[in-house]
């Protein structure tokens, strides 16, 4: 579902535009979240995401996130064949791409944005972003094989670390 919203460009305590934009709402969607690191880092994590100081979100703050289950579990090195993830870089610009077609399958595109992998935090508390890099987002009924990039497999699903 879209929803038209109106975004307030505000310059010098007045608002300067008005820009609308189209945003996507999703319902009921489920996300896997991967982290690496060592032992003592991802005991951490899970300790935070049992018992979190503040609501879970993956967005805004009307977004609430709910854990549905944590497991420290190894990766396997897996086949460069993705869906549903994300990959660093732009997958426009990636020569050696290949979709992987199936008979009655509909393509979707992918979305490539530009993300921040990193926020410092000033000593007035505003976050500021760092180290912007270009990231596609696969949807899961588009699979790409994209020899040459280090994948993963966990539960019968390939992705690879996206870091700064």
């Amino acid at each position: 579902m879209e929803n038209l919203w109106t975004v307030l460009k505000i310059k010098n305590a007045r608002i300067e535009a008005r820009s609308p934009y189209f945003r996507e709402l999703l319902f009921f969607t489920r996300y896997t979240l991967l982290y690496g690191g060592n032992e003592a880092l991802l005991k951490e994590l899970e300790r935070a995401f049992h018992d979190p100081a503040y609501p879970l979100s993956l967005g805004r703050e009307d977004e609430l996130m709910l854990v549905e289950d944590i497991q420290l579990a190894e990766a396997e090195p897996g086949e460069p064949r993705l869906r549903g993830t994300l990959v660093p870089g732009d997958v426009r610009q990636m020569p050696e791409l290949r979709p992987i077609l199936r008979e009655g399958a509909v393509f979707e595109p992918p979305v490539v944005e530009t993300l921040p992998l990193a926020f410092t935090v000033d000593a007035k508390g505003i976050r500021h972003p760092e180290s912007p890099v270009p990231v596609s987002f696969l949807p899961l009924g588009a699979e790409l094989e994209l020899p040459g990039i280090s994948a993963w497999q966990w539960e019968g699903r390939a992705w690879v670390w996206v870091s700064a």
